[in-house]
């Protein structure tokens, strides 16, 4: 995989996340949506093959926030 174009995705990626005004939920849209920009792009520039692209690489998983324990009900 070449690490320029996984960082453009990812900030492209991330370009979309704020342009949601930071809304979480939506990381594996935003990395495909990127994904897909970026190599359009680089087909562009460099000129198509006529042969579809692999997916460069799946977005990192994001951890989900730890619950906060339960207090006690005080009599």
């Amino acid at each position: 995989m070449n690490e320029s174009i996984r960082k453009k995705i990812e900030q492209r990626a991330y370009e979309f996340f704020l342009q949601r005004g930071g809304k979480h939920g939506y990381h594996v849209e935003d990395w495909a949506k990127a994904e897909k920009e970026i190599m359009a792009e680089l087909d562009k520039n460099q000129g198509s093959t006529g042969k579809p692209h692999e997916q460069v690489s799946k977005p990192a998983p994001v951890a989900k926030p730890a619950k906060k324990p339960q207090q006690a009900k005080r009599k």
